[in-house]
């Protein structure tokens, strides 16, 4: 521990680690030691500056995850440069604004469709000093001036070193990561090499005394709070395998990795495979899950009435004492006898699974709680380089439904949004935070730096949130995308919807109803499901919005989840139900780190929602 910039961390590991395994992927395509890395780094470095890559030109790195991603970003970042990262799946629109807001004058790109739409004429090049393809395969057609990365490292001598003494200092811009949310036009937040560094350090520290030795990683590196897991990794001697979205649980099962990252959708899309494992075992098996599982939440709300009467991370003491480590041992015989079983189909006994982007239902996490998986949410935003809390896994029994505590050097208040008046602990308010992870302020857009920022350095964040009395942080919902309901009442979208999606049926939800007299639902269904229902209630409606006994079925289920999440009130009901296609990325629906473009789904389904109301 103890960094001054991020090059600190691949020189340490490369001492500490030389010939372990620190990238590589699925395929096994390559395997790049430690050594290796660092030795890459340094040489691309000079590659780069032969190129005339200099202290704050802006490289564009447009390209999903493969083995290289990170040595060609630090090997920017090392002579100084300032890394403009993307994933190439994003739409050529945005990647071309990008490229075009940040000023940048070098491009590495995997997509010879997204390099022939910005080099199709010689103006490019009078600005660009380079652009590299990371390709394999050397396209057909492609330019003269474009270099192929492979035609690159066949000048690479795995055993030389090369200069590595850069001069970085801890506040120079090393990034300028643009947002990914709801906004058409992102904006790019201005970030400092320390900023990532200082991240690390703090994950360390939560994760103190965990030894993973493999991570298998499917979350985008172009991504903030990606990078970061990818850099703590590197940091404790991980070996890092990348893999494609469509063959991550597959993989989890194969290669049984001990550290994983992972968006809220891919946890509830894993709870699906976990229940699906304990239907395929037969009724007896499904019976006495369902048994213990009742007697767990039981145990459960026990416990933490328990943790909540002593501070966190205290030990407890008379017949409390007993007591916990009674309800402790009924819960080591219930995973003896059916959850490791279970768990142990993906997660081994001792993974550590880090959840963060979005909000995480509570039914979620209680399952995975239940489950015996070890996890821990965390917070953050491109705005704070990916994070600014955390929790230990400690504390995520303890403290439920939280994102834990801020970092070390983090100092955060909730104010009223109105008054900006600081508002005590349990009351809801407008998150703030300033600390070394927060931006300097967005790329060309003074106006949007001066909202998000204030003169003394506290980043807005928009977040709506309140903290418990000994700082643990629960996020409710965007502050702009706030419902208010025609009687006037506030709803937090997010924490409904995640109670929605913890239904068996459900794949996406976005609850609507700004303005109205109730709440709604667009809903993504899982079709099987569907079609078993209409099967087993002898109805062959092909299209759900025309089967009216499924809809009262359904908005009973989640309703009754909705119910029984925390801090529950009435008007929180959904009414009614539209059914449609899943939200992804490709219809403009999902961010990169699936989260749901709330404002563009309303857009989008606009005359839909108001049928809803007719």
């Amino acid at each position: 521990m103890g960094y001054r910039v991020l090059l600190d961390i691949w020189r340490e590991s490369a001492e500490k680690f030389s010939d372990k395994i620190a990238l590589t992927d699925v395929f096994n395509s390559e395997n790049i030691s430690y050594k290796t890395a660092f030795r890459e780094i340094c040489y691309l470095a000079e590659v780069f500056k032969s190129y005339g890559l200099q202290k704050n030109d802006k490289i564009c790195l447009f390209a999903q995850n493969f083995p290289h991603w990170l040595l060609i970003e630090q090997a920017g970042i090392s002579l100084g440069a300032i890394s403009v990262a993307k994933n190439s799946q994003n739409g050529i629109s945005e990647l071309e604004y990008i490229f075009n807001n940040s000023e940048s004058t070098a491009l590495v790109c995997d997509n010879v469709d997204i390099i022939n739409h910005f080099t199709w004429n010689e103006d490019f090049f009078n600005r660009v000093k380079f652009v590299i393809y990371t390709g394999k395969d050397r396209p057909q057609n492609i330019h003269s001036k474009v270099i192929m990365f492979y035609d690159i490292l066949k000048g690479f001598d795995p055993n030389k070193d090369y200069f590595s003494d850069y001069k970085n200092e801890s506040d120079d811009t090393s990034y300028i990561h643009y947002t990914s949310g709801t906004s058409s036009m992102p904006k790019g937040a201005i970030l400092c090499n320390y900023g990532m560094a200082y991240q690390v350090e703090e994950i360390q520290r939560f994760l103190k005394g965990e030894k993973p030795e493999l991570f298998l990683e499917t979350f985008p590196l172009a991504s903030a709070g990606g990078k970061t897991f990818n850099l703590y990794a590197i940091s404790i001697g991980c070996k890092i395998v990348y893999t494609p979205y469509n063959q991550f649980f597959g993989k989890m099962q194969e290669l049984k990795p001990t550290l994983l990252h992972c968006a809220p959708k891919i946890m509830m899309t894993l709870m699906g495979k976990f229940n699906e494992y304990i239907a395929s075992q037969g009724e007896k098996f499904k019976r006495d899950f369902e048994i213990n599982y009742e007697i767990s939440k039981q145990i459960m709300k026990l416990q933490r009435k328990l943790y909540a009467k002593r501070p966190a991370n205290t030990e407890p003491k008379g017949f409390d004492a007993k007591l916990e480590n009674l309800l402790s041992a009924i819960r080591k015989y219930q995973d003896k006898k059916i959850y490791k079983q279970i768990r142990n189909q993906f997660i081994q006994d001792e993974t550590v699974v880090s959840i963060g982007s979005a909000s995480f239902a509570n039914s979620a996490e209680d399952f995975y709680s239940i489950l015996g998986v070890r996890f821990v949410q965390h917070y953050g935003m491109t705005e704070t380089t990916g994070l600014t809390t955390h929790a230990t896994i400690q504390d995520q029994q303890e403290r439920p439904y939280t994102v834990g505590v801020p970092f070390s050097k983090t100092k955060f208040k909730i104010v009223d949004p109105d008054t900006n008046k600081e508002l005590p602990p349990m009351e809801t308010g407008v998150l703030m935070l300033k600390g070394p992870e927060v931006m300097k302020g967005y790329y060309n857009n003074p106006e949007a730096t001066k909202k998000a920022l204030t003169e003394d350095g506290w980043l807005v964040t928009g977040d709506l949130a309140f903290a418990y009395p000994d700082n643990y942080l629960v996020i409710l919902s965007r502050a702009d995308d706030v419902i208010v309901l025609m009687n006037g009442y506030n709803v937090y979208a997010p924490p409904i919807q995640d109670q929605i999606n913890s239904c068996d049926y459900i794949h996406q939800s976005v609850v609507v109803g700004h303005g109205k007299p109730y709440l709604s639902a667009l809903i993504s269904l899982n079709r099987d499901l569907y079609d078993k229902w209409c099967e087993t209630n002898k109805t062959d409606i092909y299209d759900p919005n025309g089967n009216e006994p499924f809809k009262e079925f359904l908005l009973n289920e989640i309703n009754t989840l909705i119910s029984n999440k925390e801090h529950y009130h009435y008007y929180e009901k959904i009414k009614k139900v539209f059914f449609t296609d899943e939200f992804t990325e490709a219809n403009g629906c999902l961010t990169n780190t699936l989260k749901i473009k709330y404002r563009k789904v309303c857009e989008i389904y606009k005359e839909t929602i108001e049928s809803l109301y007719r």
